[in-house]
């Protein structure tokens, strides 16, 4: 499903395979080396995780469902995949679950990853009032103590070593 949505935008946006680079696998352990990659681009979008998903998600322990709007994923514009996905921990039995994204989710993540691959090839630049990136331009001012999901849960958050939602 992800790779048809990713196809469809970037032929929409006029990107194809072939300009993509060829650049190192990617590394989990190793976030930082993507943050100018013309490949891989870190989405965020909302999803729910837990037992209402597909099986290979469900929590048979205890059957919790929760959604995020903090769902991360790995995106993969040369092979047009969703190559890694950011688990949460369940609150009531700790098992992790990954991110289920619905398609507009997904469209929308798509859309972000091809912009930016368009931005840091120099073929767009950012519209001073497009809004849509704001999340990611600013630092919000939240509570470290609270923010919006609990950071030992989250395998970005672990990942990163400090919290997902501020700006990175």
């Amino acid at each position: 499903m992800a790779q048809a949505v990713i196809a469809d935008v970037m032929e929409n946006k006029g990107v194809s395979v072939a300009e993509i680079p060829n650049e190192r696998n990617f590394d989990p352990k190793h976030l930082d080396r993507i943050e100018n990659s013309k490949r891989y681009f870190r989405c965020k979008a909302f999803a729910r995780f837990g037992d209402h998903v597909h099986m290979k998600t469900r929590l048979t322990i205890c059957h919790r469902h929760w959604a995020s709007a903090h769902a991360w994923c790995i995106m993969d514009l040369k092979t047009q995949q969703i190559i890694y996905y950011f688990s949460q921990k369940c609150q009531t039995c700790e098992g992790s679950a990954n991110p289920d994204f619905d398609d507009e989710a997904l469209q929308r993540m798509a859309n972000w990853a091809v912009d930016a691959f368009l931005r840091r090839t120099g073929r767009l630049r950012r519209d001073p009032f497009d809004l849509t990136d704001l999340y990611h331009v600013l630092n919000l001012d939240l509570d470290d103590s609270k923010g919006p999901h609990d950071e030992s849960r989250c395998d970005m958050c672990i990942k990163l070593g400090r919290s997902c939602w501020k700006k990175f």
